[in-house]
């Protein structure tokens, strides 16, 4: 009988180890299962894009996957007047955080479809610096209509290498954006002390959003 039992006991043993050793495997198989950052995400899923540039109603939007640009255009009220739709791949995919800007007729090949991804904010001869800790690029050539600045990204220093534009309005400048999170358009500007109509018109075709 107590032969019999330890047999019992043994078998019991086994069974309780080989269920601990399959649990043990599930466990690390289900750490495989998990989706990597950048793997596609599986449909019905939530992600959130911000739309901006040439769309009726720039902003955060969130959809379903799998979603296309012409379904974050569309949550946006759709192109506006100036937007340069030949430019504009509504079939391209997008992901969670994703920034889609949609260029404006007459902006520079160059940066737009760079911005329409995940936006690079300036020409690459913008983006040296001499400091590479610096939050902002430091200057390396000058501003115009064919290399214009972004109002979003501009430092104090860039900001002032606008005609009329000085330390102190350089300053209201950000301190807006700061408090605004971005500008959604250009025309803002006159809504900051110091900017006047005359002054933006000479500045206006230096910037972009």
């Amino acid at each position: 009988m107590h032969g019999s039992d330890t047999g019992i006991s043994a078998s019991h043993s086994k069974g309780v180890s080989a269920q601990h050793k399959t649990q043990s495997s599930g466990s690390k198989n289900a750490q495989y299962n998990v989706p990597s950052a950048g793997a596609t995400l599986p449909a019905d899923c939530d992600i959130t894009v911000y739309v901006s540039g040439a769309v009726t109603t720039p902003g955060m939007y969130t959809l379903k996957t799998p979603a296309r640009i012409d379904a974050a255009l569309a949550q946006a009220g759709g192109f506006s007047d100036a937007a340069d739709r030949d430019r504009v791949n509504l079939a391209q995919k997008l992901s969670d955080g994703q920034h889609v800007y949609i260029p404006r007729i007459g902006e520079r090949a160059s940066v737009d479809m760079s911005r329409t991804h995940a936006r690079s904010s300036r020409p690459q001869s913008r983006r040296q610096s001499s400091n590479a800790s610096s939050s902002y690029p430091v200057p390396t050539d000058e501003i115009s209509a064919d290399n214009p600045l972004n109002l979003n990204t501009a430092s104090k220093e860039e900001l002032m290498q606008l005609k009329g534009v000085g330390a102190s309005l350089a300053k209201r400048i950000l301190d807006y954006r700061s408090m605004r999170g971005s500008f959604q358009s250009k025309e803002e500007l006159l809504m900051i002390a110091g900017i006047g109509e005359k002054l933006y018109a000479q500045i206006e075709s230096l910037i972009y959003l």
